[in-house]
């Protein structure tokens, strides 16, 4: 799922093990094609910005349901807040 950023600009693309549990050893690789890893949270920007920033929108998901031995899920979407426009 990709989620929308500030002036649609990249971010980076969260990786992890088989458990789900974040890989920051990674964090900062360059997989080229402007693909960077981390935590794929644009509220942590790209860290080939100067200076980083808060790329995030104020979308926020939560995951509400995981089903089918952890292949699908319910997420909620809530839309961000008047004051986080752009």
């Amino acid at each position: 799922m990709v989620v929308p950023s500030k002036d649609n600009r990249r971010y980076t693309t969260r990786i992890v093990d088989e458990n789900g549990n974040p890989l920051t050893d990674l964090y900062g690789t360059d997989l080229g094609d402007g693909i960077i890893l981390g935590s794929g949270d644009p509220a942590d920007g790209n860290p080939l910005d100067t200076p980083v920033e808060d790329l995030s929108l104020g979308v926020e998901l939560t995951v509400r349901r995981v089903a089918g031995n952890n292949r699908w899920v319910v997420i909620a979407v809530h839309a961000a807040k008047a004051d986080n426009t752009p």
